[in-house]
């Protein structure tokens, strides 16, 4: 009977100084960027969305795109090409959802109804106005548009992070109206900012190129 004790007590001795293992924690997965970062009209050419997501734990993410609520591709597949024949109704959302095998999910989407979204104007401008470049990030080539209420001499520079100026694009008298320019650099990789300078008017956005 005391030898029974002892065993007992050497069991429970050896179960209390086990460590116990605690199960790994599953992480959500993670956005990094998308292209094109804004979707500037309802394409008539097919247009290939893009999205750069990864998982914290290393598994492979499923990609769902959606065009409005209707699933049109699930799968590895982290792009996906809009073809026209996609557009025989109106086209207000392009959604990707992006999940782990565990059901963890994030997305992100492309909306018409956004703020970031480029909307191709019928009337005069307004004001003088700098739009986000197209795409961006880019590579190789990226559109830039501005517009201009009336005519004016506009300076359209690119300069990168520290402050040089990389290119003149303009510097000469504009008509007025929405401007659309192609802008292929032959400069690396890098951050850069697109100034557009209109008389007292100073406009910058960002833009990133990818190579």
């Amino acid at each position: 009977m005391k030898f029974f004790s002892l065993l007992v007590a050497l069991i429970l001795f050896v179960a209390l100084m086990t460590p116990v293992s605690v199960g790994q924690v599953n992480h959500k997965p993670l956005f990094r960027f998308r292209v094109p970062v804004m979707v500037p009209y309802i394409p008539t050419q097919p247009l290939r969305f893009f999205v750069s997501a990864y998982d914290p734990d290393g598994d492979t993410l499923t990609y769902t795109w959606k065009i409005n609520a209707r699933i049109v591709q699930t799968g590895p597949d982290s792009s996906y090409l809009l073809m026209p024949s996609d557009l025989q109704y109106p086209l207000t959302k392009v959604t990707c959802i992006f999940s782990d095998p565990f059901g963890l999910a994030d997305s992100t989407y492309w909306s018409r109804l956004g703020p970031d979204v480029y909307v191709e104007e019928h009337t005069a401008p307004t004001a003088v106005a700098l739009v986000q470049n197209f795409p961006n990030p880019f590579n190789p080539s990226t559109i830039i548009r501005f517009r201009l209420p009336s005519i004016a001499h506009v300076k359209l520079e690119i300069y990168n992070a520290i402050g040089t100026q990389v290119a003149s694009i303009i510097d000469a008298d504009q008509r007025a109206g929405t401007h659309e320019i192609t802008w292929k650099p032959v400069i690396s990789s890098g951050t850069y900012f697109c100034r557009l300078t209109v008389g007292s008017n100073v406009l910058v956005r960002k833009m990133i190129l990818i190579k």
